[in-house]
């Protein structure tokens, strides 16, 4: 991303700020206070109760539908309780009062009914406002990374926060606007409350999604098992199922026990910024959850430029007598159709790098198997530079990168895997500073699970750093939000 394009958007946040710091200082030196009035009475009168006197004083009536708005203006800093009453002596004497407790601070901010202020609705659409800026900005981020360098864990954390900003901004605008049309039946917390409430609606509507996954992730793991035989890796999936079934047994039986959490209209402080946080670092695992999904669907199914000197195939497990099993063949398969759509294309003649070492159990190197296959194929031999000694992925990288550096300056890659395994591959080829695109082959249905679940693990741990720094913020973004009103008060007094 370029420098300019930060620039704007720290203007753009600058410039947020300071618009809503001017509004909330400008529209809550007054409150509105909303009492039944069917008569339509304009005696209303302001009386003191408790405090220090000439706090404040009405400053506008006006009636709306079957409500009179009482307009109560800041006059000095203080406390003052006091009620505002509608008297209708023209029908029967009848009389309706609201009895509140008002602090104004030395700033002209005026708070009264506890957490009634008139400047929340400004401040959480200030909150809005910014989460939406950040959105939009982590989306261009994973743009920008898509286009010159997708292979890294940071496309998945760019996208996965895109998409949790922008949900949660489009929640705080949408309750801001319903204040705007019904303020007498909402109060300013209650924005906060009821985006924790829709943050828990999420995440309880996807407890029914995890148990279908965690179910099919253990099929999956059971077939993989059958197949490929049973390795710590081949469980994978079996120990995350277990996990997550328990973790949203645990979810369910907290919501049976504290049912009052989905409530929007609580009034204790704790149960709400409890929720909010919870439900946030839920949603927010779950937007990195399908965001590592969508990179890894999204790399198996780009198409390199046919612009490549070198085609390197990563190998696998081969039989006892040195063919290769079939998920190597269809490496080696999508490898050789690459090599002929770029002949027929540009006319360019790739060269083949088939990686692999030799197994304690196998009877010749990957790479050997591989290069036979070729041939069989009809590849010439001279078109096949084998690399034998690599016995991971990262050093398959490794070593072919250096074969290829050695016969061509600044040559262009692509490497030949399975397609669940491309994004991880090429994030492997970025740690040894190998530019490589990547193909992938079409594999059995079993391998997509366990391996979908490696990559979100991957993630967690490459960035755990900036995913705890993430759940930190929102822990503590939730205390600060249902205590905002404390905190303006704190600052200002």
């Amino acid at each position: 991303m370029s420098k300019t394009t930060k620039k704007i958007f720290i203007i753009l946040y600058i410039a947020v700020v300071m618009v809503i710091t001017v509004t909330v200082f400008f529209v809550s030196r007054t409150y509105t206070a909303y009492l039944e009035n069917p008569e339509q009475s304009q005696n209303i009168t302001l009386t003191h109760e408790a405090g220090e006197e000439g706090v404040l004083a009405i400053k506008k009536i006006t009636n709306y539908r079957n409500l009179s708005c009482i307009t109560l203006k800041a006059l000095k800093p203080g406390t003052e309780t006091v009620s505002v009453s509608v008297h209708a002596p023209e029908v029967d004497t009848v009389s309706r009062t609201q009895y509140l407790a008002c602090k104004a601070t030395r700033a002209g901010l005026l708070f009264a009914g506890g957490y009634n202020f008139r400047g929340f609705q400004f401040i959480y659409m200030g909150i809005g406002a910014l989460e939406l800026l950040t959105g939009i900005l982590m989306f261009i981020r994973y743009a920008y990374r898509r286009k010159h360098n997708f292979f890294t864990y940071k496309s998945v954390l760019d996208l996965s926060l895109g998409v949790y900003f922008s949900v949660r901004s489009m929640m705080y605008f949408g309750l801001v606007g319903y204040t705007v049309v019904n303020p007498s039946n909402y109060r300013g917390l209650q924005i906060y409350e009821s985006v924790g409430f829709m943050m828990s609606v999420i995440a309880v509507l996807s407890i029914p999604i995890l148990f279908v996954f965690s179910l099919f992730l253990t099929v999956s793991n059971l077939s993989l098992m059958r197949h490929e035989g049973v390795a710590k890796n081949n469980m994978l999936g079996i120990f995350i199922s277990i996990m997550m079934g328990v973790g949203a047994a645990v979810c369910v039986a907290f919501l049976f026990k504290y049912p009052l959490m989905l409530s929007t209209h609580i009034e204790d402080v704790l149960p709400s910024v409890l929720r909010n946080s919870i439900a946030g670092i839920f949603v927010y695992f779950e937007c990195v959850f399908l965001s590592s999904q969508f990179c890894c669907l999204y790399s198996a199914k780009r198409e390199p430029h046919y612009n490549k000197d070198y085609i390197i195939i990563l190998g696998c497990k081969i039989r006892a007598d040195g063919t290769p099993l079939p998920l190597l063949r269809g490496r080696i398969d999508r490898a050789i159709r690459f090599y002929r759509d770029q002949l027929e294309h540009t006319g360019k003649q790739a060269r083949f790098i088939p990686s692999g070492g030799q197994g304690n159990d196998e009877v010749m190197s990957e790479a050997e198997s591989m290069r036979r296959y070729l041939i069989e194929q009809g590849i010439d031999d001279s078109l096949i530079l084998p690399e034998t000694k690599a016995t991971t992925t990262l050093e398959n990288m490794r070593f072919s990168a250096e074969i290829a550096e050695k016969h061509t300056d600044h040559p262009r890659l692509v490497f030949s895997t399975t397609n669940y395994h491309v994004f991880r591959s090429g994030i492997l080829s970025r740690k040894v500073g190998l530019k490589a695109a990547g193909i992938g082959q079409k594999t059995k249905w079993y391998f997509w699970p366990n391996a979908q679940i490696r990559e979100f693990i991957g993630l967690l741990v490459s960035e755990y750093k900036i995913n705890l720094i993430i759940v930190a913020l929102i822990s503590v973004s939730a205390a600060l939000f249902a205590n905002i009103g404390t905190v303006i008060e704190w600052m200002l007094n």
